[in-house]
């Protein structure tokens, strides 16, 4: 994990990939698995770093759904400057379009292609840019949501497995 997360920017989706990819529970199962296996041979301080180690990993659910809020948060933002950046331009080319436009003022083609057809569908994809962006990032975001669906605060669920002894 420090690996994967040494030359990542706060911020970007690389961390909550890193992550969101980080089996916690698995490793909180199987560390108390081998402490419960080998419960005779441990000694005392060996018994603690296990405890340690769990009490670690229990704290990694919590901090996952911060991260994953955090990162929520600042897609929204860039999200918001986006459809700020993109809609006020597409607005005032569709209404330039609507008002203005006038086929008969562009006369002629460009590779076979008539010049007023060229103008409408430049002046469309300018003004779709902003449902593009805003369907870019709702399915980011939808997408980490589906995957780390869970619900309740931000707490570690409690689970019994048949090969843990407590």
């Amino acid at each position: 994990m420090s690996d994967t997360l040494e030359d990542t920017q706060f911020g970007t989706f690389d961390v909550l990939s890193a992550i969101l990819n980080f089996n916690y529970s698995w490793k909180i199962f199987l560390a108390r698995k081998i402490r419960n296996e080998h419960a005779d041979a441990l000694t005392d301080e060996v018994d603690e770093a296990f405890d340690d180690i769990i009490e670690s990993l229990t704290f990694f659910g919590p901090s996952r759904e911060h991260f994953k809020t955090l990162y929520f948060q600042w897609e929204l933002v860039n999200l918001s400057r986006a459809m700020l950046y993109t809609a006020v331009p597409a607005l005032v080319v569709t209404i330039s379009m609507i008002i203005y436009f006038d086929a008969k003022a562009i006369p002629g083609s460009t590779f076979g292609i008539s010049n007023d057809v060229l103008t409408v569908s430049l002046a469309s994809t300018i003004a779709i840019v902003p449902f593009i962006i805003l369907l870019a990032y709702i399915l980011r975001i939808a997408t980490v949501a589906k995957r780390t669906l869970s619900i309740g605060p931000f707490i570690l669920r409690e689970t019994k497995r048949s090969d843990e002894l407590d």
